[in-house]
C-alpha cells in the first residue's frame, strides 16, 4: 500500500535565513532529515518579483555523513518551481534561501515515497512476510484439485504430436497437405499470368531485361531503336522514332 510523507505549508522568508522546507524549520546542518524514499518538491515562488534572488539547495550526507549542498539553483521569479529529486538515503534537506530582495512568502511542499519495499530498504518482518505469502501461493498451485479429464490434458503436454488429435482429424490434415501444388507449378502459374494488357509477366521481364542488360542499335536522331535478349539472338524491342513521337514496331517477350 502506498506510504507517502509530505511536509507543506507556507514561509515568509528572511533575507540571509536559510529555510529547510524539508523540515518545516530553519536549516541546521546538525539535524536533518534522514527517511530513506523516492523525493519530490513544489515551490510557490510566484510572490517572488524581479530583484528578489531565492537559493533552492539540495544536501546529501553520505551514509550519515557531513551534509554537503549537491545542486543550488536560483529560482525564476514569479514561477511554481517543481523538482523530482529522486531516492534519497543517509542525511539530506532541502532548503530555500533569500539573499537579496524584500522578504517574500512562499508555499513548499515535499513529499517522500518510501513505498519500494526491497530486501535492501524493507524491516525483517516485510522480507518475510513477502516470502511467506510466496510460500502460500506455491502450496495452492501444487495442491490444486486436478480432475482426471484436467490431468488427462495435462499428460498430452509431453505427448506426441500425432496423439493430441483424433486418427481422423491426422489424416485429413494430411490429405490437404499432400494435396498442396508443388511449388513449380505455382511459379510457372505466376510467370503465365497477366502483367498488363496482354503481356504475361514472363514475358514483362523479358521485355524489361532487354532495355535494361540486352544489346541493340540506336539512330541519331529520328530513326529504329533496338533492343535484343540477353544473349543477342533475338529482337525483343524495335522502337520508332520521328520527331517527339516513339512507335512500338515489335514488341516479342516470348
Amino acid at each position: 500500500m502506498p506510504n507517502f510523507s509530505t511536509t507543506s505549508g507556507t514561509k515568509l522568508l528572511v533575507v540571509g535565513t536559510e529555510f529547510s522546507v524539508a523540515k518545516n524549520a530553519d536549516f541546521n546542518s546538525a539535524a536533518p532529515r534522514t527517511t530513506t524514499g523516492y523525493v519530490a518538491v513544489r515551490l510557490d515562488l510566484t510572490a517572488v518579483v524581479a530583484g528578489d534572488i531565492v537559493q533552492i539547495r539540495i544536501y546529501h550526507g553520505i551514509a550519515g555523513g557531513t551534509l554537503t549542498a549537491e545542486d543550488v539553483a536560483t529560482a525564476s521569479p514569479g514561477t511554481i518551481w517543481r523538482a523530482q529529486v529522486g531516492l534519497l538515503d543517509g542525511n539530506w534537506d532541502i532548503t530555500v534561501k533569500q539573499t537579496a530582495g524584500t522578504g517574500r512568502t512562499i508555499g513548499f511542499s515535499v513529499v517522500v515515497d518510501t513505498n519500494d519495499v526491497n530486501s535492501a530498504t524493507a524491516g525483517a518482518a516485510a522480507v518475510t512476510s513477502i516470502q511467506t505469502g510466496l510460500a502460500l501461493a506455491a502450496t495452492a498451485v501444487s495442491s490444486a484439485d486436478l480432475t482426471p479429464t484436467r490431468a488427462a490434458k495435462l499428460d498430452q503436454l509431453d505427448a506426441a504430436v500425432t496423439t493430441r488429435a483424433p486418427a481422423a482429424d491426422t489424416s485429413e490434415l494430411i490429405t490437404l497437405v499432400d494435396a498442396l501444388p508443388d511449388a513449380g507449378l505455382i511459379a510457372a502459374a505466376v510467370w503465365d499470368a497477366i502483367a498488363e494488357g496482354t503481356e504475361a509477366f514472363g514475358d514483362t521481364v523479358r521485355l524489361i531485361a532487354a532495355r535494361l542488360f540486352g544489346g541493340g542499335t540506336v539512330s541519331d536522331g529520328d530513326g529504329h531503336y533496338t533492343f535484343k535478349s540477353r544473349d543477342g539472338s533475338k529482337t525483343r524491342l524495335d522502337l520508332q522514332r520521328s520527331g517527339t513521337t516513339v512507335t512500338v514496331v515489335t514488341r516479342d517477350g516470348t
